[in-house]
């Protein structure tokens, strides 16, 4: 039975696909859809950061897809781990997004976009009085940036964005901040 369900729901998915791939002419075009995101690692060290390594890996997968053409809707995933002595964080998180791409010609397309999500994060603290606490709380993000085309089906993304973080730790007051953020990734479009 659990191989009939997933010979069905491959053959769905495969039928979707080619639905969506006969019919367009560009990778911005209505029916065309995206798949890419962004990995990062990071670490610092020295007297500044107290002597301690500090890591951060985050991975940040996406899709949208174009429901006329230049307009995108779809989703991004967050996962963020960091990692500081005996201290750690994972925040994990899902940000339906929309977007608006602009065709300049040349293989550039500029984009503004727009988020709304959820995330959760984990603190775990570990020594002589370890701990752990979960904040919960909405991201909402601005983003402006271009695709540009490598190959006809592959971009690279370069993006400027800017996050408002509001997290409400399991007992505490609710705290809110920004980031403002670069980022290089990497999209198929599937058009």
């Amino acid at each position: 039975m659990k191989n009939k369900i997933s010979g069905a729901l491959l053959f769905v998915f495969v039928g979707f696909i080619a639905s969506t791939a006969q019919a367009q002419n560009g990778p911005i075009d209505k029916k065309s859809f995206t798949l890419g995101g962004s990995f990062s690692i990071l670490s610092k060290s020295g007297d500044l950061y107290g002597d301690e390594v500090q890591t951060t890996i985050s991975f940040e997968p996406g899709f949208a897809y174009f429901i006329m053409r230049g307009l995108a809707v779809g989703a991004d995933l967050m996962y963020q781990r960091e990692s500081s002595g005996n201290s750690s964080s994972t925040i994990v998180g899902i940000m339906p997004k929309v977007a608006y791409f602009f065709d300049a010609g040349n293989k550039f397309y500029p984009y503004l976009g727009a988020a709304f999500g959820y995330a959760a994060e984990t603190s775990s603290w570990s020594g002589p009085y370890s701990s752990s606490s979960t904040s919960t709380g909405f991201l909402f993000l601005g983003a402006g940036g271009v695709a540009y085309m490598l190959k006809p089906n592959v971009a690279i993304i370069v993006e400027l964005n800017y996050q408002i973080q509001s997290m409400t730790p399991e007992h505490g007051d609710t705290e809110s901040g920004g980031v403002l953020a670069f980022r290089v990734g990497l999209a198929a479009f599937i058009y």
